[in-house]
């Protein structure tokens, strides 16, 4: 396939409404950010497989519905570099935070739904990435009322 799955994100959502998202402190840019729970699929993993199991191991939550919200070009004017996009619904903690690499620090950051748009609009959540994957989440969940 040429575009091959090489980076996923998943958004939870409980049922208190609350997005399950990610806090951790970024070297690169030094300081603490919101972030969307992701990373890359393992070797025969599809990649709705890879986004449960990374929202698992960053979260500790588990959900009972998944939607592939779509995927976007990561850096198409260098390569054939896709994220796929995921929203998981009615969502509980389940288990603890394995936090994958060992550089990462993160912990559970629940924002509720109607206050998502503030937190992007006023620089509280800055990755274009987690900002594509909680556009995308607001708007399934609009279209869906």
């Amino acid at each position: 396939m040429s575009d091959k799955a090489q980076r996923v994100h998943a958004i939870g959502l409980d049922k208190d409404k609350n997005f399950i998202l990610t806090k951790q402190y970024r070297y690169p840019i030094k300081t603490v950010v919101i972030d969307v729970a992701g990373g890359v699929p393992e070797q025969n993993e599809s990649t709705q497989q890879a986004a449960e199991r990374e929202f698992f191991e960053e979260t500790g939550y588990k959900g009972q519905k998944i939607i592939h919200l779509g995927k976007c070009s990561i850096e198409q004017a260098k390569a054939d570099y896709w994220l796929y996009e995921y929203l998981i619904l009615d969502c509980s903690q389940k288990g603890k935070i394995h936090g994958g690499e060992k550089v990462e620090e993160t912990e559970v950051f629940k924002l509720p739904v109607n206050k998502a748009w503030n937190y992007i609009k006023n620089n509280r959540i800055v990755s274009c990435h987690s900002i594509s994957t909680i556009t995308k989440a607001l708007l399934y969940l609009q279209i869906k009322k």
